[in-house]
């Protein structure tokens, strides 16, 4: 299964595109988006819950009564029911976009999957809500509903470059390389200064072997933002597999300078540590790792144990 699922994912919504101003309204999706780029996952979701309470108020046509959105979620994916309705305040399909991207990134893709199926029932042009939750589709390995998804996010925004990608990486799951590779360059075209379209084709690349093409996408795309964490993640992976142990630890470093939330960051530098003798620096990056996604407990447990045996 290809890693990057969570890099082709994020679209947050800053609270200054909605279309009412309310000071409360402000600062929780303020607070909530400064949460999650720091990690704290249970308070960005607390923040936007709070959010999403004050501005889901509702109006209904007909005899239906006034109701809130946010406690009456459950009822609203009844079809009657939702064509009823009328949100007040558009920003609550924006928040729950924003909270879904962090249940996504706390791992519970079912609720992330509710949020964007809550958005997409108030706004159901949002091209950003189809990619979101195509992602998670992806993620589950549902890849019928993840491309149909993200095939109605295009045509919604033929611009969005990260649902070509996506597009692309469904495809490439379903062992059609010459159809995703395609997606790719659809991309890289979409968007041909997006940093983050070529850091993804590179991605692809070096997981169909191209180490060579994989190489020139990711430094092309360190080029266009120096910002990005991926493209580091990227030449990491091909340097460890060349045995560049010490250029890979330096991208790795690197990666988690720009971006600290990456546990996958934290795990690689952690086993090349532990397979190059430093193992309390090692030791320490793969708790931190496992303390940021414990879903991957598992996987690191088994991991130490392959490079313990490989040690004997």
């Amino acid at each position: 299964m290809l890693r990057i699922f969570s890099f082709i994912l994020v679209l947050i919504f800053a609270p200054n595109i909605y279309s009412q101003y309310d000071p409360a309204v402000e600062n929780l999706g303020k607070k909530g988006l400064e949460q999650f780029q720091k990690g704290n996952y249970d308070e960005a979701i607390a923040n936007f819950t709070r959010a999403i309470a004050l501005t889901s108020q509702l109006k209904t046509t007909g005899n239906a009564l006034r109701n809130s959105f946010a406690g009456d979620a459950e009822a609203i994916e009844n079809a009657d029911l939702r064509d009823r309705i009328s949100v007040i305040d558009p920003r609550t399909a924006m928040l729950y976009i924003n909270r879904g991207n962090v249940y996504f990134s706390k791992n519970d893709l079912d609720s992330a999957i509710s949020d964007y199926d809550r958005a997409l029932a108030i706004l159901p042009g949002n091209a950003g809500a189809y990619h979101c939750r195509a992602t998670a589709w992806l993620l589950k390995k549902d890849y019928g509903r993840a491309l149909a998804d993200y095939t109605k996010a295009i045509i919604l925004d033929p611009k969005l470059a990260k649902s070509y990608v996506g597009r692309g990486l469904v495809r490439l799951e379903m062992g059609d390389t010459k159809a995703a590779f395609e997606d790719f360059e659809l991309g890289v075209k979409a968007s041909p200064k997006s940093a983050e379209a070529y850091s993804y084709r590179g991605d692809a690349k070096r997981q169909t072997g191209d180490a060579a093409g994989a190489l020139a996408d990711f430094e092309y795309s360190m080029k266009l933002d120096k910002k990005l964490a991926n493209p580091y993640l990227g030449r990491a992976a091909l340097r460890s597999a060349a045995r560049d142990y010490p250029g890979a630890i330096s991208d790795l470093t690197k990666a988690i300078e720009l971006d600290g939330r990456l546990a996958n960051a934290y795990a690689n530098r952690g086993y090349i540590l532990l397979f190059t003798g430093h193992d309390a620096d090692g030791e320490r990056d793969l708790d931190r790792a496992a303390a940021m996604a414990p879903w991957m407990r598992d996987e690191i447990a088994a991991n130490i144990e392959r490079i313990m045996t490989a040690h004997k």
